[in-house]
């Protein structure tokens, strides 16, 4: 994806993808292009290879990039920056699952970054659904969502929780919640499932007893008092490393020194 086709570094790169992975069909797509499938719902995206250079609109591709994100929880999106790009990476650090690449070593590293983002692909699967979604509007707010304390019939359904304290009950179990939710909110426990958006930090709490850790992450800044401690179950522990790892950290490319956009 690039804002002109005619004018891309990269279509040759691009257009060789299809000879290496049989299994995958690639697509060029302007900026326009691809916002005008997504207008009409017809689209199906696993992986976003887009070609961000200094000249182009933040007010442009950064809205777009966040649409897609949110519509497909499991989007893997690889930049290749070209120029100086030194000015968006303030917004590249707000995109989870996001790989940068640049130009110079474009030919070399993009089908590592292919390669990597096709197995977190295959391992995502295995807790959520690799489709498009359509959030429910009432749910984006939540802090998280949790099973403790049910009382009613049969302990089903879910409670959710607001960043003013309030709490509501829904019908909806976790995973029918997980699939009306974008890529932020993920499941850490059998129990729970975070918007990561005030994701603090993880961390470790010994028991009382012997040598063994319990594994928790903290949920700040939802006006609660204090920290939020929300534990992470054995069987989510990787992905949830993964995702933070993700998140927070850019592939392929080094840390600019925490330097934000210029004005």
């Amino acid at each position: 994806m690039c804002r002109k086709i005619d004018s891309s570094q990269f279509l040759q790169v691009y257009q060789g993808l299809g000879s290496l992975y049989e299994n995958v069909r690639f697509h060029i797509l302007s900026f326009q292009e691809c916002q005008l499938l997504l207008q009409r719902e017809i689209a199906d995206f696993h992986i976003i290879i887009m070609e961000l250079s200094s000249e182009d609109d933040r007010d442009t591709w950064f809205p777009l990039i966040s649409d897609l994100s949110s519509t497909y929880p499991h989007l893997k999106i690889i930049f290749i920056l070209t120029g100086n790009a030194e000015h968006n990476f303030y917004y590249l650090n707000q995109i989870p699952f996001t790989y940068l690449i640049p130009e110079n070593q474009a030919e070399n590293l993009l089908q590592t970054g292919i390669a990597k983002a096709v197995r977190e692909l295959d391992y995502y699967k295995s807790f959520r659904p690799l489709v498009r979604i359509s959030a429910e509007p009432a749910l984006l707010p939540a802090v998280y969502f949790s099973t403790d304390d049910l009382t009613n019939k049969g302990k089903r359904g879910c409670h959710i929780h607001y960043p003013d304290g309030k709490t509501e009950y829904t019908r909806l179990s976790l995973k029918n919640i997980l699939s009306k939710l974008p890529a932020n909110f993920v499941q850490v426990h059998k129990s729970y499932v975070v918007n990561m958006r005030y994701f603090g930090c993880y961390t470790q709490k010994p028991r009382p007893r012997g040598n063994f850790y319990d594994e928790y992450i903290t949920l700040t800044g939802a006006g609660y008092p204090q920290e939020i401690y929300i534990p992470v179950g054995p069987k989510y522990r990787n992905f949830i490393l993964d995702f933070i790892m993700d998140k927070y950290t850019c592939s392929f490319l080094p840390d600019p020194e925490g330097k934000e956009a210029e004005e």
